[in-house]
């Protein structure tokens, strides 16, 4: 059986971590701004600065208010243009979640990955409060250009957490890729990289030190982890 690579996103919020990021041995970022409210959307200029800075694949978040619902009309006009302008640039995709209800807010979704302009699309942790997580995921594979969903689990110990997520893989099939995210620590990290259906994990403070900031030698630390797997 052919050995798959694990693979590292984090999260930066500016050039000078990305390329931390990238020296640490991340394999791809996704770029935000106000990482206390868990990312909005960072200016067109950021994003235009860390696409210069590294050669890894870069994900811009979209996203204009602290929860996982649109407001207005007025914020949906502001996503869809950040999709628009963002989908002009080299990015590795779009990151991105809507809801409404309980379930997921297709008409947003829809209007904001048609102004992407086929750029590809993860939907972020706002699956997590979807009232259904496995109708959710149904849902989202109909989508062509939604290709990752970051879920973290739900509550609870990581191995009753990795079974759920396994289980959410299985629904996807090989239409969609399940992204892990959520508190992902190093003994975290270790337990899930023994899973052979989860491969791709997404973390946060697991790659910054004790200032805040994303060091390169924290993530080469995680992808030590993911290469003893």
């Amino acid at each position: 059986m052919p050995v798959t690579m694990k693979l590292l996103e984090v999260i930066v919020t500016s050039p000078d971590e990305a390329r931390a990021a990238e020296h640490g041995g991340a394999d791809r970022l996704e770029l935000l701004r106000d990482l206390e409210v868990e990312g909005l959307t960072p200016a067109l200029g950021l994003v235009e600065d860390v696409l210069a800075s590294v050669s890894i694949p870069v994900r811009t978040m979209v996203r204009e208010s602290p929860n996982f619902s649109i407001r207005d009309d007025s914020e949906l006009r502001l996503l869809r243009h950040h999709a628009a302008e963002f989908s002009k640039l080299p990015i590795d995709g779009l990151v991105i979640g809507f809801m409404r209800n309980g379930g997921i807010d297709s008409h947003a979704l829809e209007i904001v990955l048609e102004s992407g302009g086929g750029s590809r699309a993860t939907f972020h942790r706002a699956i997590e409060a979807a009232a259904d997580p496995h109708e959710a995921i149904m849902q989202l594979t109909r989508y062509a250009q939604i290709d990752r969903v970051l879920i973290g689990g739900g509550a609870g110990p990581w191995e009753a957490r990795i079974a759920r997520l396994e289980e959410l893989q299985r629904i996807a099939g090989t239409r969609l890729r399940i992204l892990t995210g959520g508190g992902i620590d190093e003994d975290a990290l270790a337990l899930l990289a023994n899973s052979e259906l989860l491969q791709e994990f997404h973390v946060g403070s697991a790659a910054r030190d004790a200032s805040g900031h994303v060091s390169s030698a924290q993530v080469a630390g995680l992808r030590k982890i993911l290469d003893s797997r």
